[in-house]
C-alpha cells in the first residue's frame, strides 16, 4: 500500500471519531456559553430593579424603588398613603422654584419610627393641582393623569392604597368670597346666611370627594382642614367662610356612615406672628421648613388611622 493510500485509510478511519468528538466538544461550549449567558442576564435583572421570582408562574416581580429614600422593597408589604390635593400638597413655596411636598417627611417619619419595618414600608405619594378648586377635582375624577378616583388604583399591583389625605379648598374661598360680594353687597343683614350658604358648597364638594374614596370599603380618608392664610387675617368673609366649611367638614366626620372611615384634622400650622418663618411670604403657602413640619405632624395621626383600620 503506498503512503498516500495509507494516510487516506487512516483519515477514513479516524473521522468518524473526529466528527463524534468535534460534536461533543461543540455541545459542551453551548452548554458552557448558556450558563454564562443566564448568570449575565440574572445580575443585568437584579441591578435594573427586578428580577424573576421562581414562584410567580413566569410574571417578573418588580421591586418597588423609593426615590426619596432610595430604599428598595422587595417582599416587604407596601402601605400606600396618597396625599391629594392642590399646591399646598404640591409643595408650592413661593418665591423659590422648588417643591417642597409634606408627603416627603410624612413617609420619612412613619419609616423612622415602623416598628414593624421587617413586615411593611410606608409609601406616601402625592398629586398637587396648583389652582384647583374643589369643583374641578370633581369634574376630573377619572383623568387619566391627574383624576383622584384614577390615583387611587393606579399604583403597583402589589401595592395598597390605605389612606388618602385631601387637602382642598384653598383656591374656592376667594371665588365664593366674589360670589357673595355680587348677591349681597346690598343685603348686609343676610350677609351671614350668604356665608354659611357658601361655606356648605364647600363642604359638600369636599364630602364628594370623600365620598370616592370610602366607595372602596378598604380605605380611610384624612379631611385635612383648609389652612389659616394671610388674606383671612384681613377679609372678614374669608375667615368666617374657612371656619363655617371646616365646622361643617368636622360635623360630618362624626356623623354616619364617616364616622369609622373618615378623620378630620385641623390644620396643624397656624397663620401667627409664631410661625411666621414657616410661611411664605405670599400669605397663602407653607415654605420648605413648613412643608417638613406638617409632614412630621401628620405622621402619628396617619399611624393611628391605619392602627384603627386593621383592628
Amino acid at each position: 500500500m503506498r503512503l498516500w493510500q495509507y494516510r487516506y485509510f487512516l483519515d477514513a478511519r479516524i473521522s468518524p471519531w473526529r466528527r463524534i468528538l468535534a460534536g461533543v466538544g461543540a455541545l459542551v461550549l453551548l452548554v458552557i456559553s448558556g450558563t454564562l449567558y443566564n448568570n449575565n442576564s440574572t445580575t443585568t435583572s437584579a441591578s435594573s430593579g427586578s428580577s424573576r421570582d421562581p414562584n410567580s408562574s413566569g410574571i417578573d416581580q418588580v421591586q418597588v424603588k423609593n426615590e426619596q429614600t432610595g430604599t428598595i422593597n422587595g417582599k416587604k408589604h407596601t402601605i400606600r398613603i396618597l396625599c391629594y390635593g392642590d399646591s399646598l400638597t404640591a409643595g408650592m413655596a413661593p418665591p423659590s422654584r422648588e417643591y417642597c411636598p409634606y408627603s416627603q417627611a410624612l413617609q420619612t417619619t412613619l419609616n423612622d419610627n415602623n416598628n414593624n419595618s421587617d413586615y411593611f414600608f410606608y409609601q406616601a405619594d402625592h398629586i398637587g393641582l396648583p389652582g384647583w378648586t374643589t369643583t374641578q377635582f370633581l369634574a376630573a375624577l377619572d383623568d387619566p393623569r391627574k383624576g383622584l378616583r384614577t390615583a387611587l388604583h393606579s399604583s403597583q399591583h402589589d401595592v395598597d392604597t390605605k389612606l388618602v389625605i385631601l387637602l382642598a379648598g384653598t383656591n374656592d374661598i376667594p371665588l365664593l368670597v366674589r360670589s357673595m360680594s355680587l348677591t349681597s353687597h346690598r343685603e348686609a343683614d343676610h350677609r351671614e346666611g350668604h356665608i354659611q350658604n357658601g361655606a356648605s358648597v364647600l363642604k359638600n364638594n369636599l364630602i364628594r370627594l370623600h365620598d370616592v374614596v370610602l366607595a372602596d370599603h378598604t380605605m380611610h380618608s384624612i379631611a385635612l382642614a383648609i389652612p389659616p392664610s394671610g388674606r383671612q387675617l384681613t377679609d372678614l368673609s374669608a375667615a368666617r367662610l374657612v371656619d363655617h366649611a371646616n365646622e361643617q367638614l368636622q360635623q360630618s366626620s362624626r356623623t354616619t356612615p364617616y364616622n369609622d372611615t373618615m378623620t378630620f384634622v385641623p390644620f396643624p400650622i397656624s397663620y401667627d406672628e409664631a410661625n411666621e418663618h414657616l410661611w411664605s411670604p405670599d400669605g397663602l403657602h407653607l415654605n420648605c421648613e413648613g412643608y417638613e413640619l406638617l409632614g412630621k405632624t401628620l405622621a402619628p395621626i396617619v399611624r393611628e388611622v391605619l392602627d384603627k383600620g386593621r383592628t
